[in-house]
């Protein structure tokens, strides 16, 4: 049971980044931006070729970006949750 909730949690977070990204690439004006010579360096690395890759390129650094911060918003997320319940049973404090 572990591994099919372990799997349904990685399809989630991979398809809520996917379509995060989408939103942050669709809709540019309410998102932050990497800065333009953080994007030259990037390219340079990747030699993209035309408007095609370079679209790609910006897709791929968006997702990664998203998905990083999704997960370590989870890992917040249950490191705050495992710390309040370990003081509850405890009884040192209660919420």
């Amino acid at each position: 049971m572990k591994v099919i909730r372990a799997f349904l949690l990685l399809v989630c977070w991979l398809m809520l980044s996917t379509l995060l990204t989408h939103w942050w690439i669709s809709s540019p004006e309410p998102t932050p931006h990497l800065p333009l010579s953080v994007w030259m360096q990037i390219d340079k690395l990747y030699r993209s070729k035309n408007g095609e890759e370079l679209a790609d390129l910006e897709f791929f650094v968006s997702f990664i970006i998203v998905a990083v911060v999704i997960g370590l918003g989870y890992f917040t997320y249950r490191c705050l949750r495992c710390r309040r319940g370990s003081k509850n049973q405890n009884g040192n404090q209660q919420a």
